[in-house]
């Protein structure tokens, strides 16, 4: 049973490609997510 989930979205645990995370979202229909997923940093 899963009972946690973290979201690392600042890349702080793992690296991230923004423009994969972006389509992943947008696969998953979701609205805006270009504009909600904005250039992180550490």
């Amino acid at each position: 049973m899963i009972r946690n989930i973290v979201f690392d979205f600042s890349g702080v645990i793992a690296g991230i490609n923004r423009e994969k995370a972006v389509e992943a979202f947008i696969s998953l229909d979701l609205e805006d997510v270009d504009v909600r997923v904005n250039g992180f940093g550490r």
